[in-house]
């Protein structure tokens, strides 16, 4: 379902807002269409109208995210950095996605148990691991005897710990932790 730009955007967007709200609060199966329209201040024939269903709310949610994280891995890194600016500028960027998006960060991190099978692509499924695997391998000779994909498993690996840390704790931001993520990912990497 491709988003709305007409007069009713307004509406779909406190749809979408809320729906996250409540997936993560009460996890994608509890969360009902009631409970979503209540929440977001209408009733449960305008979630019907705009997504047909909570299943097509869910899907538009996932597009969003998606569309989200494209724009983030998709913005060019300026050249002549090196592989610490590199991973600050660009793990900067998904922190503070993950900020905005907490909600949904939540519900696809802590609770992945409860999500419908949307069928995802493989494509979708590795877009990290490659955008990593391709940072990783403009700074090969950084890497010592890593190669970028070994670079990117890691990378990966300790995000997804520090974000879903996060997520479990009450902090209101992670952002300001990028330089020290960046530091204890490089200093398991690379050679002193």
């Amino acid at each position: 379902m491709t988003p709305n730009p007409g007069p009713d955007a307004p509406t779909r967007s406190l749809l979408l807002a809320a729906a996250g709200r409540a997936f993560a609060r009460h996890g994608y199966r509890a969360a009902t269409v009631q409970l979503i329209a209540q929440e977001a201040g209408f009733t449960p024939p305008t979630v019907y109208a705009h997504f047909g269903s909570k299943r097509g709310l869910f899907e538009a949610l996932v597009e969003e995210l998606l569309a989200d994280l494209h724009t983030v891995l998709g913005r060019p890194l300026p050249g002549g950095l090196t592989l610490p600016q590199s991973l600050e500028l660009r793990v900067r960027d998904l922190l503070e996605l993950a900020e905005r998006r907490r909600d949904l960060f939540h519900l696809f991190l802590l609770r992945p148990y409860d999500l419908p099978d949307l069928g995802g692509s493989r494509e979708e499924d590795a877009m990290l691991s490659r955008y990593w695997e391709h940072v990783f391998s403009l700074h090969a000779d950084e890497l010592g005897d890593r190669t970028p994909a070994e670079a990117a498993l890691v990378m990966e690996g300790i995000l997804y710990a520090w974000v879903k840390r996060w997520l479990a704790s009450e902090e209101p931001g992670i952002a300001h932790e990028t330089r020290r993520l960046v530091e204890l990912m490089l200093g398991g990497l690379c050679p002193r």
